[in-house]
């Protein structure tokens, strides 16, 4: 009673997160060599998945502490608490 437990309240809670990756290639023969088109897409449905939390709420985007008031206003924005957003490479892949 009136002792603080060893974790604030939900800051071991993530929420849960979803991702779709997707690999393609298409291979060709001209003259010996057999060039390769391959396209892979990392996150395909651009899920905004959750890395961190904030301790107090276990939201990536919420917490009611309030830094004092000569503090950065973009104390609240914490785009590394997210995954990274979609990315797709696109090449050419040349077998001899």
């Amino acid at each position: 009673s009136g002792v603080p437990p060893e974790f604030p309240t939900n800051s071991r809670r993530i929420p849960s997160s979803f991702q779709v990756d997707l690999s393609a290639h298409y291979e060709i023969n001209v003259s010996g060599l057999r060039p390769r088109i391959f396209l892979q897409v990392y996150n395909l449905l651009d899920s905004r998945n959750a890395n961190a939390v904030f301790s107090d709420t276990g939201e990536p985007d919420l917490t009611f502490v309030q830094p004092f008031a000569s503090a950065d206003p973009g104390y609240f924005v914490r785009p590394e608490f997210y995954s990274e957003p979609r990315r797709m490479h696109l090449g050419v892949e040349i077998k001899f």
